[in-house]
């Protein structure tokens, strides 16, 4: 009988090792196959991409050539006509009309070839909170010409971070351009800066607008999507991608009737491909919209 129960304990202990043993071997070839799986989509992805930034290319150059004829000739048509003097108001109104246009769709080429074809960063370490005050201080003319508020809030603890401060600028620029265009007069925009509690930095742009719905701000970053009418649906897919670039994250808090406000994590060190310092941080809610 102890024989027999010494044996039965070993088989119960052998066959709960060798169950445990399966399930470590399950979970193990279920995550490589979860892991080979995202590898395949990011590689499909970048093929995607390279292909997409081929096929921009090559439409710019097509637009591009055209748009820039029919600019000149307008030009010119403008410089025969205008001495004319009494008869030709709406010819030169159709005129500029036409001009608009054209230069409305340059920018929207620019933009498109920017998105599918992202210069790669050049990283330098960088004083952010300079940054955000040399942008503030471009943009804050057109924020007084639309009657718009635009206040600043910057820890001065905040560490240098490796950046490509002109694509910062950039992004930063999209996002407080949109800001622009949902608020009306007598809106406010507050730029505000902060650490993160990994030491990184944290941007955040709020605005006191009417907010973003639900069924919006899951979609906001995708390309060509706008909720906006005459919206080209590209800065902020532009901005996401720039921060993504940066080895950081960028999310929307909003609720309808209660502005929006956009938080951008940046970690302190780009984290090369053979240089793993610092993982991007993740999307932490913002102190208040």
């Amino acid at each position: 009988d102890a024989l027999t129960g010494n044996l039965r304990l070993k088989v119960w202990i052998g066959a709960g090792a060798a169950v445990m043993v399966l399930l470590v071997a399950f979970f193990y070839v279920f995550r490589l196959l979860q892991r080979t799986r995202m590898l395949e989509a990011q590689a499909q992805m970048d093929d995607r991409l390279t292909f997409v930034g081929a096929l921009a290319a090559g439409l710019a150059h097509e637009i591009r050539n055209p748009l820039n004829v029919l600019s000149m000739n307008l030009q010119m048509l403008e410089e025969e006509i205008a001495p004319r003097g009494d008869g030709v108001g709406d010819a030169l109104i159709y005129t500029a009309a036409l001009q608009g246009e054209i230069s409305r769709l340059s920018r929207l080429v620019n933009n498109f070839l920017s998105y599918a074809r992202p210069n790669q960063p050049r990283f330098e370490s960088r004083d952010l909170n300079q940054v955000l005050k040399d942008l503030c201080l471009f943009v804050r003319p057109e924020f007084e010409r639309r009657g718009l508020s635009l206040r600043q809030d910057f820890t001065p603890y905040l560490p240098p971070v490796e950046m490509d401060e002109a694509q910062i600028r950039q992004a930063l620029l999209n996002i407080l351009m949109n800001a622009t265009h949902i608020l009306k007069a007598g809106g406010a925009v507050t730029v505000s800066s902060r650490v993160g509690p990994d030491g990184g930095a944290i941007v955040g742009v709020a605005d006191d607008g009417p907010g973003i719905k639900e069924e919006d701000r899951e979609r906001i970053f995708e390309i060509f999507y706008s909720s906006r009418g005459g919206g080209t649906g590209l800065g902020l897919p532009i901005a996401a991608r720039i921060i993504e670039s940066h080895g950081g994250t960028i999310a929307v808090e909003s609720e309808p009737g209660r502005g929006a406000c956009f938080i951008i994590k940046m970690p302190r060190r780009h984290a090369g491909p053979e240089d793993p310092r610092e993982p991007a941080a993740d999307v932490a809610s913002t102190e208040g919209s």
